[in-house]
């Protein structure tokens, strides 16, 4: 089958869409200030209601677009900054899906900076996964992630993590790379194995939002890139200590997925963000918030006034989603790495192009070129000399 006919079949399968991820913005404000940070507006401490969660999970049943599962994820600003009661009470809004027999999948990314036993015991009583962001080492990390007075994080994100070790909590990591941690990946695996994480990822500070700069605009930078990820997919293959969502999800899609299958950032509604006043946006979780001259804020509606069947009718969201399918199409004419990649992501495009209508970003290179190339290298020393013969 031609990559062709898969993206054409995807089209037509469009119609009805599967919601794949519910992510819920706990509140905007966040209680550290990160220098690569994306996000506007997170002083503002506004939080969510739990009449908004239920109202979003109902519309999405009523419109069918849920199969048998789901993962709610409670992200941006800082999630735990609610507090333990508050958060499972927007947890517990989530009960129209449990009552239609839905596996749900709670998740919270947090600093784990506010991570105390009150939190750990809601997190074993909801079978919460969690996801915490850490650059690394202490000296990374704290050039990064910093308070608002400018002090490093470290030590409370290290206290929170040993909390959760105390509860027997499993934990998955985030950690941004800049440039000063490029020369540092065999450390950098050794510090996430000796913290116990069980799936590392790593993304690239980027272009998008309220961040305007990043390290992938220095010179020499996917020089040092692609380095890194030789050095790291070497002791990864050797060491195995946890799992390493470059390499392993990848290889996944290779032996699993489908050729030129689009991912969820490009399939409509896979991913539904509500922002705290119910306003929703699908694609890259990344775009809600975010402003443009054409499209405003990037909310396709707002569901305390509107349902989901009305949202995906939108001429806003026809019209971002006609503008995307035009770039995953100029992608597939275009790029040599369009099997692994199905065509980039939005926030990305229109953060570095202005439009969605694009095909190479600089996010492109750094997340699916440079580390496609190195996972090949890395492969060398396995593949067979020749025919096995039997």
């Amino acid at each position: 089958m031609r990559a062709q006919d898969s993206v054409s079949r995807e089209a037509a399968s469009d119609e009805t869409p599967r919601v794949e991820l519910l992510i819920f913005q706990t509140t905007p404000f966040c209680n550290i200030n990160c220098s690569y940070c994306y996000l506007p507006n997170r002083q503002a401490k506004e939080r969510i209601l739990p009449s908004v969660v239920s109202r979003v999970t109902q519309s999405v049943l009523d419109a069918g677009w849920i199969a048998d599962q789901v993962t709610v994820v409670w992200h941006a600003g800082e999630p735990l900054v609610v507090g333990p009661d508050c958060l499972e009470h927007l947890m517990d809004a989530c009960a129209p899906l449990c009552q239609n027999k839905i596996r749900v999948q709670q998740y919270v990314q947090t600093n784990a900076m506010l991570i105390n036993d009150r939190f750990c015991e809601l997190f074993l009583r909801k079978h919460v996964r969690i996801g915490v962001s850490i650059d690394g080492p202490r000296d990374l990390h704290d050039r990064s992630r910093v308070t608002r007075a400018g002090a490093g994080t470290f030590d409370k994100v290290v206290r929170g993590i040993a909390k959760l070790r105390d509860f027997g909590i499993g934990f998955d990591v985030i950690c941004v790379l800049t440039l000063d941690s490029l020369h540092r990946a065999e450390e950098l695996y050794e510090f996430f194995s000796k913290l116990g994480a069980s799936t590392v990822g790593f993304n690239v500070d980027e272009i998008e939002g309220a961040n305007s700069s990043s390290s992938m605009n220095q010179q020499n930078f996917f020089e040092s890139l692609s380095k890194f990820w030789d050095a790291m997919f070497r002791v990864h293959f050797k060491q195995r200590a946890f799992r390493l969502r470059e390499s392993d999800d990848l290889l996944e899609a290779i032996r699993y997925g489908r050729p030129g299958e689009k991912g969820n950032l490009l399939r409509p509604f896979s991913i539904v963000t509500v922002a705290v006043d119910g306003s929703i946006g699908t694609f890259s979780p990344e775009l809600l918030g975010q402003r443009d001259h054409r499209y405003g804020d990037f909310a396709i509606g707002n569901i305390c006034s509107e349902t989901m069947t009305q949202i995906a009718a939108s001429p806003r969201f026809l019209r971002m989603r006609a503008e995307i399918e035009a770039g995953v199409r100029r992608c597939f004419q275009e790029c040599a790495y369009f099997q692994v990649c199905g065509g980039g992501a939005p926030s990305n495009k229109i953060a570095e192009h202005g439009t969605f209508d694009a095909t190479e970003t600089k996010h492109c290179r750094a997340t699916k070129m440079v580390i496609v190339d190195s996972l090949l290298r890395a492969a060398k020393p396995y593949q067979s000399n020749g025919p096995v013969v039997h």
